[in-house]
């Protein structure tokens, strides 16, 4: 699906530089980073399902704190027991005589608003 996807754009860059009179020029990138966050487990001892002030947890920024991860979705309020597959962001960039078109996708729920207008503004500066 993904090289199908890829493809496709490629041909429509390919078709809107043929339809331009000047010599086309296209310039393409690609790139990936994953984003999967940390995820503190902790060892349930009263097996309530929930982590209580005391119960031990695997400390990864080591500030003394259990810092959950909380799930979006289906019953919101849960917290990520490990990580099953990694979370990432992937660009493609597609540029045809100086016309740019920039594709991303990102392996998560969704994002708030301020993150959106500052996502928006990043974008804007470069």
């Amino acid at each position: 699906m993904k090289k199908k996807l890829v493809i496709s754009f490629v041909s429509l860059a390919f078709l809107f530089a043929r339809a331009n009179s000047q010599a086309a020029v296209f310039k393409a990138g690609a790139s990936k980073i994953k984003i999967t966050p940390q995820v503190e487990t902790f060892t349930d001892a009263n097996k309530n399902g929930a982590y209580d002030l005391g119960e031990p947890f695997a400390d990864s920024n080591h500030n003394g704190v259990w810092d959950p991860v909380w799930l979006a979705g289906n019953n919101g309020g849960r917290f990520a027991k490990g990580i099953e597959n990694d979370n990432w962001a992937r660009a493609l960039v597609l540029n045809v005589n100086d016309q740019t078109v920039l594709l991303v996708s990102l392996d998560c729920v969704g994002y708030l608003f301020d993150e959106v207008r500052l996502i928006k503004q990043k974008v804007s500066e470069t």
